[in-house]
């Protein structure tokens, strides 16, 4: 199963002013031994920009890191702005891009719980959802559900049975939740 590196920032200033930026850094990315694919997309809810990239093993993107100019050679330096950038690695349960080839993806990261509870309260027609554990930190789980919008997303939640389920699950996990439309590159 790939690994998928789940990375996110708050863009420069030279980002947000000109997105095209980053084009160099998706093409270069796009190009390494072993990236399989590659996917972007700013959240709907605040300031910040997220990459999916799909690496074949972990052991293909540590030998991007390996690299003597590495970060340099990625091009991702000049749309990184305050804060850095943040990385988790994740297997997840299944076949993520079904979920990428919505409209709209529900990303979320949940502390010390399986991420599988969202994928349980979601009934079969409200999915494509995966998880996956973070190969950096074994309490974190990041999960992605497909949505045809936003909207739909929050009609869905709000129906009887599914909204009992989301306030037991928000009584026993920590969990950040952005809606991204990412694009393929």
């Amino acid at each position: 199963m790939p690994v998928v590196e789940i990375a996110w920032w708050t863009p420069s200033e030279a980002f947000d002013a000109d997105k095209s930026i980053i084009n160099p850094a998706l093409d270069f990315t796009k190009s390494v031994d072993g990236c399989n694919a590659v996917y972007s997309g700013f959240a709907e809810e605040e300031n910040t920009f997220f990459l999916f990239l799909v690496w074949e093993t972990l052991e293909h993107h540590k030998k991007l890191m390996a690299h003597p100019e590495y970060p340099k050679i990625t091009r991702l330096l000049p749309t990184i702005g305050a804060g850095g950038i943040n990385v988790y690695h994740v297997e997840f349960n299944k076949d993520f891009t079904p979920a990428v080839g919505q409209d709209q993806e529900e990303l979320y990261e949940t502390l010390s719980a399986n991420g599988s509870l969202i994928e349980e309260v979601l009934p079969e027609e409200h999915r494509p959802a995966v998880y996956g554990q973070t190969v950096e930190d074994p309490t974190k789980f990041y999960g992605s559900i497909g949505w045809k919008s936003t909207a739909f997303h929050g009609e869905v939640v709000q129906q009887p049975q599914i909204l009992a389920q989301v306030m037991k699950i928000r009584e026993v996990v920590d969990y950040k939740l952005l809606h991204v439309n990412f694009k393929k590159h």
